[in-house]
């Protein structure tokens, strides 16, 4: 050995290379692995000595803090404590129980994660459950209702069929009965004109012969039954038809009421057949802000 070299660069030795990491790091790990505490970096230097003991006598320095003194102040920089980043020995950052406590922690996250994670799928699962019994039952009293809904409009729409052929039976008898009062109201003209034609050749004689007797009383009142007859009879055709147009009124509503049954009946039918594997069903957006009447 030369003089003024070091042992580190003789030649009949290598420097052992310094481990990059002195734990080796599981990947299968790497990405579920929390640090629970702060990493600090070991300081890396290629100038650590090979032999071994150089590991370990920093370890027995105990370090003490001397009381501040002036004559502390004029040390120098060379003199002083070395700075953390420029040791080079290795020195522990956690102890086991650090590590424990870290893993048991994470343990007992995970498992907290696990109970949760199923509980909210068994709270889920039964949510979905409620949720589907209660669609069968409001389903099934909706196919109910439908039911009673359509044969409640069936019966009512037979009643209207009923009742609009009476409504048309009654406006045709009416509408007869009508024609029958103005051919007997045309029929009284002809009394009338020869009982006034009558009383007309009457007032033609002449001195004695204008006399009162009882065949001019007679055609007097012929006259006037006659007139009264026509007018209680026009008194009864104007009553019929003012029945007539209320009857063609009444019937115009009973036909659009019937029209309108049968649209409801279609549809409460066509509804109340529909089940879950009926083909056509598809929703629409908006449908439930739909006037419920």
């Amino acid at each position: 050995m030369q003089p003024g070299r070091s042992p580190l660069t003789a030649t009949y030795t290598h420097p052992r290379s310094t481990p990059s990491k002195f734990l080796p790091a599981i990947s299968a790990m790497a990405s579920s692995y929390k640090a629970r505490f702060p990493y600090y970096p070991l300081p890396q230097s290629s100038s650590l000595p090979w032999m071994p003991s150089t590991y370990y006598k920093p370890a027995a320095i105990n370090p003490t803090l001397a009381p501040f003194s002036k004559s502390s102040q004029g040390m120098t920089a060379s003199k002083k404590l070395p700075v953390i980043a420029n040791r080079t020995t290795f020195i522990t950052r956690y102890t086991p129980e650090d590590w424990h406590r870290s893993n048991l922690t994470n343990y007992t996250e995970s498992e907290t994660c696990q109970h949760n994670a199923e509980r909210l799928r068994v709270d889920t699962s039964r949510m979905i459950q409620d949720k589907y019994q209660q669609t069968e039952k409001t389903q099934g009293e909706s196919t109910k209702n439908l039911g009673v809904r359509a044969n409640d409009i069936g019966f009512w729409k037979s009643e209207l069929c009923r009742e609009l052929g009476e409504m048309i039976g009654e406006t045709n008898a009416l509408t007869d009965m009508k024609k029958r009062l103005e051919r007997a109201l045309a029929e009284t003209e002809a009394p009338l004109q020869v009982a006034q034609e009558c009383l007309l050749q009457r007032e033609k004689r002449m001195g004695i012969d204008l006399v009162h007797d009882d065949v001019e009383k007679q055609l007097f009142t012929e006259v006037d039954v006659i007139r009264s007859c026509q007018e209680r009879m026009q008194r009864y055709l104007d009553k019929a038809k003012a029945q007539l147009a209320s009857n063609r009124v009444a019937q115009h509503e009973l036909e659009r009421d019937l029209a309108n049954k049968q649209a409801a009946h279609r549809i409460d039918d066509k509804c109340h057949h529909l089940r879950n594997t009926s083909h056509g069903i598809s929703y629409y957006r908006g449908v439930e802000r739909v006037n419920a009447t």
